[in-house]
């Protein structure tokens, strides 16, 4: 049986006219993004580690307006097609995830700067700020 959630990637990967069309290797290594998330009011500062074997490692630190801290950490593979970047996490806060592979369009990619944004919104799967107008910016760390 073929599920909606499989034929949407299909179409997205088929279909939908690229952003950007450049090197995905690129993305390999090191990422900080910096932003207010206005759904858990709390700066979060996302560390990311993109390995060449499809891996991946990050962790988000969450500063609340009242100081209330909270680190979120998850692993799993990414993948890299035309301007669609994919990500599956494995392992969330050391549990067997429990969220679904996560699709992003690619806006901007070179050496020094990553910009994507949710390519498909499913607002009950993500922790972070929900909203078609969100744009995760990151660069490479100091």
């Amino acid at each position: 049986m073929i599920s909606f959630k499989n034929i949407s990637i299909v179409y997205i990967l088929l279909f939908v006219q690229p952003a950007y069309a450049g090197e995905c290797s690129e993305v390999l290594g090191k990422w900080v993004g910096k932003r207010f998330d206005n759904r858990l009011e709390s700066s979060r500062v996302l560390e990311s580690h993109y390995h060449d074997d499809g891996t991946f490692q990050s962790k988000a630190h969450y500063i609340g307006a009242d100081g209330t801290e909270m680190v979120h950490h998850e692993s799993g593979t990414w993948d890299c097609s035309h301007s669609i970047f994919i990500i599956t996490p494995e392992i969330v806060d050391g549990a067997s995830n429990q969220y679904e592979t996560t699709l992003y369009d690619i806006l901007e990619l070179n050496s020094a700067y990553f910009k994507l944004k949710p390519a498909i919104m499913n607002c009950e799967e993500i922790l972070d700020e929900c909203s078609e107008n969100v744009i995760f910016e990151n660069v490479r760390p100091d």
